[in-house]
């Protein structure tokens, strides 16, 4: 489909529930109403549905797709979009105020309470003006930048293979210059500015658990971080022969059996009748036979 007529379509069901959260209940609203995509498949040789999780593991791949793949700060969002955005984030604040909790600006100008959420540091650190985070494969790099920084122009991110170093254009002043721990593909860069914050993600040269991002920090002990991988970074026979553990297991607990026990039930059915069969012209019944696992 044309991108242009995608936007435009998308375009107005955003303006009509002005809220990023209607938005997307429509769009999942749809899928369930109009597509398979909530259904789970009761075989792997089923066509319809999904095996269990991996619905949510698209729609986690598509978001990640498009995460860094366009530099957007707030200064850039197109004027269309302003109104719904605001009032999304509005919404959000007035849930939260319910709650008794502070809204953003009390938040940024309360020094006791955290300026980088957990997420952000996640299998990594946290420090006053940066945080990193971590997969086996990837680094997610967050910096704070200064209020006056609103477009990518206001700096000058330079990222190599040894070395980050962020520089405030307006000023001059080196907001972060540091020494990796560990090499990184720096050609494959992507940043992004938003809310004070500029995120960098990159793809480590070797997919390993780093104990440290810069050479200035202390080790972490990577014996106590989440060491799980999302399955859609795993291969495709990896995946499929999870897909089928999973389904496997789900058998097992319905009291069915399983795609190995399935396969020997149909062997053994074929088998039952032919020549030479010690079970030749009697009634079919597994339960005579036990298979070795």
């Amino acid at each position: 489909m044309n991108s242009e007529r995608t936007d435009a379509i998308l375009s107005e069901i955003l303006n009509e529930h002005e809220s990023i959260s209607g938005f997307f209940d429509s769009i999942f609203g749809f899928l369930s109403r109009r597509t398979d995509f909530y259904c789970e498949i009761p075989s792997p040789s089923d066509k319809i549905g999904f095996p269990p999780g991996v619905n949510e593991q698209i729609v986690l791949k598509t978001l990640r797709k498009w995460k860094n793949n366009v530099i957007k700060t707030a200064n850039e969002i197109p004027v269309a979009y302003e109104k719904e955005i605001a009032t999304s984030i509005d919404d959000e604040l007035a849930t939260s105020s319910d709650n008794n909790v502070p809204d953003d600006n009390d938040i940024r100008n309360d020094e006791s309470r955290p300026i980088f959420e957990p997420s952000e540091f996640y299998n990594g650190a946290c420090f006053p003006n940066y945080c990193w985070s971590q997969t086996i494969n990837e680094i997610e790099l967050c910096i704070l930048v200064p209020d006056h920084v609103r477009t990518s122009k206001h700096l000058r991110v330079n990222i190599d293979q040894s070395n980050v170093k962020i520089i405030d254009q307006s000023t001059q002043a080196v907001i972060l210059d540091d020494t990796l721990a560990r090499k990184w593909k720096a050609s494959e860069a992507n940043w992004t500015l938003a809310r004070n914050k500029l995120q960098i993600t990159v793809d480590k040269l070797v997919e390993a658990w780093w104990e440290k991002l810069f050479v200035s920090e202390s080790r972490l002990d990577t014996t106590k971080l989440n060491c799980t991988r999302p399955i859609e970074d795993l291969s495709q026979d990896t995946q499929a022969m999870i897909r089928k553990m999973q389904w496997d297991n789900q058998q097992k607990q319905l009291g069915n059996p399983t795609s190995k026990e399935r396969t020997n039930l149909e062997m053994l059915q074929r088998a039952w009748n032919v020549e030479g069969s010690p079970f030749k012209g009697t009634p079919f019944d597994p339960n005579v036979v036990t298979f070795q696992n």
